[in-house]
């Protein structure tokens, strides 16, 4: 026979055992599941000194992230290492139905000599859900530093393989260009037609001289200049002949009529005297001069 009241003693003892257990719930996550757990990890034990070693902790715990708070933790106390740089990454996940969340801090260290360096503790606080404070540790860790590795010269060597390229590229498309360039020149020139001695005279001394040009005495010279290439074209003559004796001396045994050689006599005196003497000389005697070589140049032009 059951003693009276056990009954009621069991209905109490179930009713606060539920009370107790969601009690322990908050929002769905129990206080046991918000444990936080931190590791330490390096990529490797040694580095060589040319090299940055990486450390990454890691606080994991169930529920979402913001199921605690983690304060601001501080780089670690370090010996024969030198920080370059931090950085922090959240991450949230789903396994068999529960959310876990992780964060992870990173630490990129160099060497400062070679041989053994340290990393102390690294110190993590945080609140749980009931707002009361953890605070975790994670292990000393050794490293070495190794001597330094050869750096990799495959880009390198690939960048200047690639500007030598481009630069050999750049010199044959410019050769290639200049020649065809030029070739296109000779083309044009072989199919352009060729001027006689009196054609190419009487064009250079109509767009050449300029009858109306206060600068007579250079108006003389280039009609001096435009006469001697015509003779030498039209004569065969050689082109060492300079004075203007010379020049008429050569003339006479190539069936240049007397009159004709009086005339260029006196024509090229004329520029000779404004060249080398300064003579004084007007438009007017400029403009005398100057059909005189017309005429010349259309009675000796080529039947």
């Amino acid at each position: 026979m059951v003693p009276e009241g056990t009954g009621k003693v069991r209905k109490i003892f179930y009713f606060m055992a539920y009370f107790l257990l969601a009690a322990t719930t908050i929002g769905g996550i129990s206080i046991a599941e918000t444990e936080v757990k931190i590791s330490a990890r390096l990529d490797s034990d040694e580095v060589p000194f040319n090299r940055e070693a990486r450390l990454v902790v890691q606080a994991r715990w169930i529920g979402p992230a913001n199921a605690i708070k983690i304060f601001p933790i501080d780089a670690p106390t370090t010996t024969n290492l030198k920080l370059l740089s931090t950085s922090t990454a959240n991450a949230v996940s789903s396994e068999n139905g529960l959310v876990f969340s992780k964060r992870e801090y990173e630490f990129s260290f160099s060497g400062e000599t070679l041989g053994m360096a340290y990393i102390d503790e690294v110190i993590l606080r945080y609140h749980d859900a009931d707002l009361q404070e953890h605070v975790l540790r994670t292990a000393r860790l050794p490293l070495r530093i190794i001597d330094p590795v050869a750096e990799n010269s495959d880009g390198l060597t690939l960048f200047i393989l690639a500007g030598l390229f481009i630069l050999l590229f750049a010199v044959a498309w410019t050769i290639y260009f200049l020649w065809k360039k030029k070739s296109t020149v000779e083309q044009e020139s072989e199919m352009a037609p060729v001027k006689s001695a009196d054609e190419e005279a009487v064009e250079d001394l109509k767009k050449n001289i300029n009858l109306q040009s206060t600068e007579i005495g250079a108006q003389y010279s280039e009609i001096a200049r435009i006469m001697r290439h015509f003779l030498r074209r039209r004569f065969a003559l050689g082109a060492s002949i300079g004075t203007t004796d010379e020049l008429i001396e050569n003339l006479t045994g190539k069936k240049v009529a007397m009159e004709e050689l009086a005339t260029l006599r006196e024509l090229m005196q004329a520029c000779d005297l404004a060249k080398f003497s300064g003579g004084s000389s007007d438009a007017n005697q400029l403009a005398r001069i100057y059909n005189i070589a017309l005429q010349f140049i259309e009675k000796n032009k080529f039947e």
